[in-house]
C-alpha cells in the first residue's frame, strides 16, 4: 500500500490503500471461513496515506462491504483503533459511528 524511496521513506496515496484492501478482500474470500475480520487502521501510521483517521475507517468499512455484496466471506468486521488514534487524533467514537450511519447509510 506504499513505495519506499531510496531514503527508506515511505510515501502513498489513498488509492494505493483501496487498490489494497480489493486485493485483501480477494483473499478473504478466497480463503476466509466466515469469521470476524479484525483490521487496523491500515495506512494511518508509516504508510502515510493523507486522509484523517475517520475517512480511513470509512473506506476500510466501505470496502468490505462492497466486497461483501456478492459473495459473503465474514459475518462481521472489526476495525481496531490503536489508544494513541483515539488520544492523539482526538478521534470521537460516538462521531465515528455518526460518520459511518451517515455515509454507508
Amino acid at each position: 500500500m506504499s513505495h519506499m524511496n531510496e531514503h527508506g521513506n515511505a510515501h502513498s496515496n489513498p488509492n494505493m490503500l483501496e487498490e489494497a484492501l480489493e486485493k485483501f478482500w480477494v483473499f478473504m474470500k478466497q480463503r476466509g471461513e466466515l469469521g470476524t475480520i479484525v483490521i487496523p487502521l491500515i495506512g494511518t501510521g508509516r504508510g502515510r496515506v493523507r486522509k484523517n483517521r475517520k475517512e480511513i475507517i470509512s473506506l476500510i468499512a466501505a470496502s468490505f462491504l462492497e466486497a461483501a455484496q456478492d459473495n459473503v466471506f465474514s459475518h462481521k468486521l472489526v476495525i481496531v483503533i490503536h489508544p494513541s488514534d483515539y488520544k492523539v487524533h482526538n478521534l470521537n467514537l460516538f462521531e465515528v459511528r455518526d460518520f459511518l450511519g451517515h455515509t454507508l447509510g
